[in-house]
């Protein structure tokens, strides 16, 4: 760790605006999870533009006011973590768990231009792209954290979720970054407030673009917004929102571009007597025509409140699509 100098900053992260001294510091080598361990709150750190090969679990955890600048920093992971000991925070069903990075317990944390590889050669959308056993071996989590922001960064290779938040995660905003060729969802919120997915480009997704999935009854999703999103392969759904269980609110859709069909499915399944919306769906355009069996391409169920405007979404010719 390198030490550089104490700036005086007035820092404004989209959410609050702050004055404070910054510690200006620079990775130079050696282990990096100590190194995360003795970063201070209130730092700017700063990563060499190098390609390293990592297969434990990062953690970033109770820190405050930090910046993470990687500068084009590689982490790679190029086994599935059998042969690694995992830390004792991730040893439950290792190697499912071993995820790459997780921000815990934290607040206002930015992470840029960082850049994740996995070691899954067969991630997208065919049938081999899905394995049970490492499904939970997401880029990036985001857990019980707060003013999160990722920004210029890109998660390919992945066997789980390129971004997965959760534990009642509060005003996340992910930006101007890239998740491709991956095993699961491409984004997925399961606990989670105030969180906005801009400017992003998603590719070659096993499952669901976007998947808004609560995992226990009392879990809330809201406040969410997807706006100038460039969307392209899956396999699944564009925007999946129909848990069994908990309540999914308030979510906006607009502006986004796809080259793949616009499918969707939002509401709740049979069981979940929590009625869920309202859904905003306005200005979204794709250029690839869908169209199934049952006739639907956007398919609504247990949802109070849906508004839709100005979307461009084909239907497949030949077929009575809704």
């Amino acid at each position: 760790m390198k030490r550089i100098i104490s700036l005086a900053i007035i820092l404004i992260t989209g959410y609050q605006i702050y004055s404070q001294d910054l510690v200006v510091i620079e990775y130079d080598g050696g282990d990096l999870q100590e190194f995360l361990d003795g970063v201070p709150d209130s730092s700017l750190v700063k990563f060499p533009d190098i390609h390293m090969t990592y297969e434990q679990t990062l953690v970033i955890q109770h820190k405050k006011h930090v910046t993470f600048d990687f500068g084009g920093f590689r982490l790679h992971a190029k086994t599935t973590g059998e042969q690694v000991t995992p830390i004792p925070r991730r040893a439950h069903k290792w190697p499912r768990s071993r995820s790459h990075l997780v921000i815990h317990q934290s607040s206002n944390i930015s992470i840029r231009n960082l850049n994740i590889v996995g070691p899954h050669e067969n991630g997208g959308v065919s049938e081999a792209a899905y394995n049970k056993n490492y499904e939970a071996q997401h880029a990036l989590e985001i857990l019980g954290s707060k003013h999160v922001i990722i920004d210029s960064s890109s998660f390919v290779k992945i066997y789980g979720d390129g971004i997965y938040i959760g534990a009642n995660s509060n005003n996340i905003k992910i930006t101007n970054s890239a998740i491709r060729k991956n095993g699961r969802q491409g984004i997925a919120i399961v606990n989670g407030h105030n969180i906005e997915i801009a400017s992003n480009e998603l590719s070659d997704i096993r499952r669901a673009h976007i998947d808004l999935e609560c995992n226990a009854d009392g879990d809330r999703i809201e406040n969410i917004i997807i706006r100038n999103n460039t969307f392209h392969r899956k396999r699944l759904m564009w925007i999946a929102a129909a848990s069994g269980k908990g309540v999914v609110t308030n979510v906006r859709v607009e502006n986004n571009s796809l080259t793949c069909p616009a499918s969707i499915y939002v509401g709740n399944r049979k069981g979940n007597s929590q009625r869920q919306g309202p859904y905003y769906f306005i200005g979204n355009q794709t250029s690839k025509p869908y169209g199934n069996p049952q006739g639907a391409i956007w398919k609504i169920r247990n949802v109070d409140g849906f508004y839709a405007q100005d979307n461009y979404i084909i239907g497949q010719p030949n077929r009575n699509m809704y």
